[in-house]
């Protein structure tokens, strides 16, 4: 993938009285693992299932992150299909190199490796592959026990994915493109993951 020519916009998921119920649990979640790294298995443990949604025909969790871009609509319409071509990434090649098949999408998989791809950042290492399935099963955990993802409408939950795969997607490719952008690009790049 060619290198991204926008910073990553982070979300920023509300977590008021009028948030959609995912979108809270999402960011507490994600906040909690950036937090935490990886918690171990408890022997014992029940396993949890994997959180996948259908595929959506068309990517609709994108058009919120473009819309929060300022610069007006040629903006918006240039973030979004950076945005689309780093969703594509994500299913085309990031999801085989992980190991993570299926005809559905996985929204445990994209935040652990939203997760991981922060991680490296904040740490200026690359991401460890080897650490997806702890932080996968830590958030399907913590994702699937709640009783905001048993009640949350699947568009949400496709959304969320989207977000998460194509975020994913551009803060591993800035990473690569900051290490030869100057000393103030991991910077700011770390800024921007620690935001996350």
């Amino acid at each position: 993938m060619a290198a991204p020519t926008a910073t990553p916009r982070l979300p920023t998921w509300p977590t008021g009285a009028g948030a959609p119920p995912l979108a809270g649990l999402l960011g507490r979640a994600l906040g909690q693992a950036l937090r935490e790294s990886a918690a171990p298995e408890q022997p014992g443990e029940p396993a949890t299932p994997p959180l996948r949604v259908a595929t959506a025909e068309r990517a609709l969790g994108l058009h919120g992150l473009a819309s929060s871009h300022p610069g007006g609509r040629e903006a918006q319409r240039q973030a979004l299909a950076l945005y689309t071509r780093c969703l594509q990434h994500y299913r085309q090649r990031v999801q085989p190199q992980l190991g993570i098949g299926g005809r559905d999408d996985d929204l445990g998989s994209a935040a652990a490796y939203f997760v991981l791809v922060n991680l490296a950042v904040l740490e200026d290492r690359e991401p460890d592959p080897r650490g997806l399935p702890a932080v996968e099963r830590q958030l399907r955990r913590m994702l699937g026990a709640a009783a905001e993802w048993s009640r949350c409408p699947l568009a949400d939950r496709q959304q969320g994915f989207e977000q998460l795969a194509a975020l994913a997607v551009l803060m591993n490719e800035s990473r690569l493109a900051a290490r030869v952008q100057g000393a103030a690009a991991p910077q700011h790049l770390r800024t921007a993951a620690a935001g996350s």
